[in-house]
């Protein structure tokens, strides 16, 4: 017995091959982390306190849940997962014991680790693609009889880039997959990571690609997700383990092809019931575990040489305390193994009936059970058939309490909790105990199993069974009242977790996103409730938004909006499912027309009811789209409606994000002074309060705030300013994660400020980072931008052909997605390239429509836009319209303060005069701008300008 009082500076305890380090929080068995929930661990942590002593039921709890009350069965339920976790059972040891009534303790000999705890082995579990990143589960699965088959499908993955274990449900493909991918040599082997995408939860086949940016942590919001994983994947080396891939074949053929093309550094190790059938794969058919043949004489240690024998004892022995097979038992072992076609999770199930039966009455059982059930069935392949003869045969085993549960827990998607099961299953609230008595059951009888997720007990039904108890649930004529049930929960929880003041709703919520796709999908289908299905599309838009699905949060807002009914329209529901809608079409279809509609009306609506923060999302937005329209004058007037309804907020961070779009409305209308002003301030109040937000606004926007900071100075003539700031702005992108972040980070000043510089390598570096970016991320306008500037690095390395045609192929695509404001810089570049070629007709063109709405709106672009007209008058001939150009270019630049841009119109008007031989006059006019600058002198401009000034006269 260890006395913890007497070792008070144990770092942690040892028994068996683990090691529990109570600093570090963390189960180590054989140094590879054990992962278990927060709860597991406390209850773990007393036992082994308490090694040898009986700890009470009500002890557990209480350090368990120390400031809630639960019910017995929730202890009963996270014991019976940490007994699992431990594999307690498995070939006869025993760590965990439990005193019916009373409690548990912890009977394995435990030794105390009195010297500094070894670490666990360092898995990014948390992070998306890189060197030892993973989403694998924290234990191997124990496999039997698969040793030299783990390692000869090794080989054939090594050799092919796809491999597909092909076999019926419950042949232990998912089981044997994991060990191949969790084994320490291959994950060290991927310097991006081997990754499991379950594919099993997936209603919709269309999800499939969304499904494996979310298990890949990667953000998608475009439509279609599919070209930009294939971008983020093409340089990875990485294994991808697709588990399920039957009922979605056809969509992760696709998939599969498309990344076995353009991945050459990705392999794919997929499970499912039928092949690919691709080019490239290898199938592999799993065999069954060998059983002993037909012999009365068969003793117990003969039978254990075969597999399906060994797993049957070990299973047997888990649920069984003290069982060992016996000489007496071992014919019967064999026959349960060839009765059940050596079908794993068929013996698993069966197993957990030999404390009912015994070995010898089981097998008979199974016998007179199954040869029945397979001959009614001769149309289903033998396997098939046999599984489920025994799901079946398991299932009229249960209790009427336990078969009503099952049946209904097979509404879940992806997982549930016990809370969210109790949702389902009690019929009063007096229940909940049962539940979770009857759960610990189902777990007992390996038909519910638990596994652990972000510190948090969860519990799924295996693929097949859960299929299976569909089915029942369908033959019992339950599936409405138990999908309505699920999608009840699933409506409260998105409700109340959405009032948490910490906003640790999203983890919560996040972790059931299968189960509320699964909810929406009934409500809003055939048999639904329209009012659940569009309460349940409020609830869930944050979450929705959150996670960048916004393909999914636009195909659900929009459905809910137009379910709305007369009694919910001008309501807060409406307000919340309009803001959701207009803020993912904004997202993924850029300046539609119902976006706009939408935010218009979700700011109407938040403002009747004084609903700020919802009014403050729609406004930031309506601002966003006026300023794509280059509409400067209403995005200012809807950045300063920001600004007030934040100041009301009381929220610091919303103000700061207000004024980040206040200081862009201003920027963009040429007021630089005010914009640089207001961008610091709205850096400092964001970099203040910095926190998750709704899309991350805190990150995006104290970008946005620099970048206007940057763009200004620029405009200003702080050239040296401008690229410290730039630099700055770039390298918090870079840090903060956030694929938007960067992406206006590179486009508005990082590659501007490489091309200005005339640094062409660097800007090559940063122009293919943000294409590859914004391709990987969806971000069709950052990509347009892009391949505009690809153009314009090839203009200034000379190639005018390819420059031409990229910098058209960007506007195209900018054009076509309606953002005029992303358009005009790279107007004005392709304009100036037809000018110097002799094309000033086809320049006019090109600027035409951008110059004038400048002549109605201004904005930041009009003094280059009256340049470039200047220019192409000059060209065509018509020095005095082209020198009237010019003069007001310089005077609306001197009028603006932006010396830049004056200095430009200037090196243009002075070379129109010098021409005419007013040398005195050019000189004069360049000479009096360049005088005004103090950084910045070898910036391209400025070096042109010195040397007109030196060719002029006097320099």
């Amino acid at each position: 017995m260890v006395d913890v009082t007497a070792v008070p500076a144990a770092s942690g305890f040892a028994f068996g091959p683990f090691r529990l380090l109570t600093a570090q929080r963390a189960l180590l068995r054989d140094g590879r982390p054990v992962r278990l929930g927060g709860r597991a661990f406390d209850i773990l942590t007393l036992l082994v306190e308490r090694a040898g002593q009986l700890v009470s039921r009500q002890d557990l709890a209480l350090r368990a849940w120390p400031d809630t009350h639960v019910i017995d069965g929730t202890l009963t339920v996270h014991v019976a997962a940490l007994r699992r976790a431990l594999d307690d059972g498995l070939a006869g040891t025993r760590y965990i014991v439990n005193t019916p009534g009373q409690g548990y303790a912890l009977v394995a000999p435990v030794t105390v680790i009195e010297g500094p705890a070894s670490p666990a082995r360092s898995v990014a579990a948390g992070s998306g693609p890189g060197l030892g990143a993973n989403n694998l589960p924290s234990q191997t699965p124990r496999l039997v009889g698969r040793d030299t088959l783990v390692g000869d499908l090794r080989r054939r993955l090594d050799k092919r880039r796809l491999l597909t274990l092909i076999g019926p449900g419950g042949i232990g493909k998912t089981a044997l997959a994991l060990a191949m991918a969790m084994a320490e040599d291959l994950t060290d082997a991927y310097a991006d990571g081997v990754w499991l995408v379950e594919l099993g939860a997936i209603i919709d086949p269309r999800l499939a690609p969304t499904v494996l940016a979310q298990a890949l942590r990667l953000a998608m919001p475009a439509d279609d997700p599919l070209p930009g994983l294939v971008n983020a994947l093409r340089d990875k080396q990485m294994l991808l383990v697709l588990d399920n891939c039957e009922h979605v074949i056809e969509q992760v053929a696709f998939i599969a092809t498309s990344l076995l093309e353009n991945a050459p550094g990705v392999r794919i190790l997929a499970t499912s019931r039928e092949p690919l059938r691709i080019e490239g794969e290898q199938a592999y058919r799993v065999p069954s575990l060998e059983s002993p043949a037909d012999s009365p004489r068969l003793a117990a240690a003969q039978a254990l040489a075969f597999p399906a024998v060994q797993l049957f004892a070990e299973r047997a022995a888990s649920a069984m305390a003290g069982f060992v097979l016996t000489d007496a038992d071992a014919p019967s072992a064999a026959r349960i193994g060839r009765v059940l076609d050596g079908l794993p999770l068929a013996i698993e199930l069966a197993a957990a009936g030999v404390e009912r039966f015994g070995v010898q009455d089981l097998a008979a059982r199974l016998d007179a059970r199954l040869e029945p059930a397979v001959a009614d069935r001769r149309a289903a392949p033998a396997r098939h058939r046999t599984l489920g003869a025994t799901l079946d045969w398991s299932y009229q085993l249960l209790s009427a309490p336990e078969q009503s549960l099952f049946r209904r827990l097979s509404v879940f998607m992806g997982g549930f909790t016990l809370e969210s099961a109790t949702a389902v299953a009690a019929e009063t609230p007096e229940d909940t105990a049962t539940v979770a008595d009857l759960m610990t059951g189902l777990m007992l009888k390996s038909l519910v199993t638990p596994h652990f997720a972000n510190g948090e007990l969860r519990l799924r039904l295996l693929e097949t069974t859960r299929a299976f108890a569909l089915r029942k649930l369908a033959e019992h004529g339950e599936i409405q009242a138990a999908s309505r049930r699920q999608a009840v929960y699933c409506r409260d929880l998105v409700d109340s977790a959405a009032k948490a003041a910490d906003g640790a709703f999203l983890a919560v919520v996040a972790a059931e996103i299968d189960n509320i796709r699964a909810a929406l999908a009934w409500a809003f289908g055939p048999g639904g409730d329209e009012e659940v299905a569009t309460a349940l599309a409020a609830g869930s838009a944050p979450i929705l938004l959150h996670m960048y699905l916004l393909p999914e949060c636009h195909h659900w807002m929009a459905k809910a909006v137009d379910a709305l009914s007369d009694a919910d329209r001008g309501t807060r529901r409406e307000m919340v499912l309009q803001c959701a809608l207009g803020l993912a079409l904004m997202y993924t279809q850029s300046t539609s027309d119902r976006a706009q509609q939408a935010l218009t009306r979700a700011c109407a609506l938040a403002e009747a009811f004084d609903e700020r923060g919802w009014q403050l999302q729609a406004l930031l937005a309506l601002a966003a789209i006026r300023h794509r329209f280059e509409d400067f004058d209403e995005a200012l007037a809807l950045a300063k409606r920001a600004v007030s309804v934040a100041t009301l907020t009381g929220d610091g961070l919303a103000l700061g994000r207000a004024q980040a779009v206040l200081s862009s409305a201003l920027m963009l209308l040429a007021r630089y002074d005010e914009a640089v002003a207001a961008g610091r301030e709205a850096h400092q109040k964001i970099d203040a309060v910095r926190q998750a937000h709704i899309i991350r606004e805190g990150t995006i926007h104290a970008i946005y705030a620099q970048v206007t900071v940057a763009a200004g100075l620029w405009a200003q003539g702080r050239l040296a300013s401008s690229a410290r700031t730039t630099r700055a702005l770039t390298a918090e992108a870079e840090a903060g994660g956030d694929p938007v972040s960067l992406c206006l980070a590179l486009t508005w000043c990082r590659c501007p400020l490489a091309l200005r510089l005339d640094d062409l390598d660097a800007a090559e570096r940063l122009i293919a980072q943000l294409q590859a970016l914004a391709e990987k991320s969806g971000l069709r306008a950052y990509l347009a931008c892009a391949v505009a500037l690809e153009g314009q690095l090839a203009v200034q390395r000379g190639d005018l052909a390819r420059g031409e045609a990229r910098l058209r192929a960007g506007l195209a695509a900018l054009d076509e997605a309606r953002n005029a404001m992303f358009a005009t810089p790279h107007r004005i570049d392709l304009a100036q390239l037809l000018i110097d070629q002799g094309r000033a007709d086809e320049a006019l063109a090109v600027v035409a429509e951008a110059a004038a709405r400048a002549e109605t709106h201004g904005g930041w672009c009009a003094t280059e836009l009256l340049r470039v007209q200047g220019e192409i008058a000059l060209s065509k001939g018509d020095a005095g319209l082209a020198e009237a150009a010019l003069n007001r270019a310089v005077a609306r630049a001197r009028h603006e303060g932006a010396l830049t841009w004056e200095l430009r119109a200037a090196i243009s008007l002075g070379q129109l005069r010098a021409a005419r031989g007013e040398t005195r006059q050019a000189h004069d006019l360049l000479g009096e701008v360049h005088a005004r600058f103090t950084e910045g002198f070898d910036a391209p401009d400025l070096r042109r300008a010195q040397a007109l000034l030196a060719s002029w006269g006097t320099a």
